[in-house]
């Protein structure tokens, strides 16, 4: 777990402004969510993430805890404009995502996913943290985004988010 005091947590991830694949994101800490409705200490949804900003791109730093089915959809962010326009961005296990502690010989799952390695300190397990880049281009930049949502499908693997940078 990210919040027990074992190795296998973002404690080695740095903190503040890092540039990570030519993309510059203030990394303060990490919203956790539970990947099931029975887990009482970890919420389910994150919702009105402020933004105020009109975009191009929003670039989404994140990752899950444990493993899902191929495909599965484990989470969603939501964008809300200016407009009242909803818009769901779904994070799919194996295509968007996938398990942030792997072996470094592991495959990246998904056509979909750039793969980000932070830190190359093993956890106990011998596991390396990974996280995951997921890109958002904005069909109307002049629609100004007010907030994001970040929910979880209680689908088993616990998704959570770094940082998000908007271009």
């Amino acid at each position: 777990s990210f919040r027990d005091g074992s190795t296998d947590n973002l404690a080695s991830l740095p903190s503040g402004v890092v540039s990570l694949e030519g993309i510059s994101f203030d990394i303060r800490g990490v919203i956790q969510l539970s990947g099931s409705p029975s887990t009482k200490q970890v919420r389910l949804d994150e919702s009105g993430i402020r933004v105020r900003q009109s975009c191009r791109r929003i670039q989404f730093l994140h990752g899950t805890e444990g493993p899902s089915i191929a495909g599965t959809t484990i989470g969603w962010f939501q964008v809300h404009c200016l407009s009242g326009q909803k818009i769901d961005l779904p994070l799919r296990y194996g295509w968007d995502v996938s398990d942030s502690w792997c072996m470094a010989t592991d495959p990246v799952q998904g056509q979909h996913v750039v793969r980000i390695e932070p830190s190359s300190v093993p956890s106990k397990l011998g596991k390396q943290l990974r996280l995951y880049l997921t890109t958002w281009s904005n069909p109307n930049p002049d629609d100004s985004i007010e907030t994001i949502d970040f929910r979880s499908a209680a689908a088993g693997s616990a998704p959570f988010l770094v940082a998000v940078t908007l271009e």
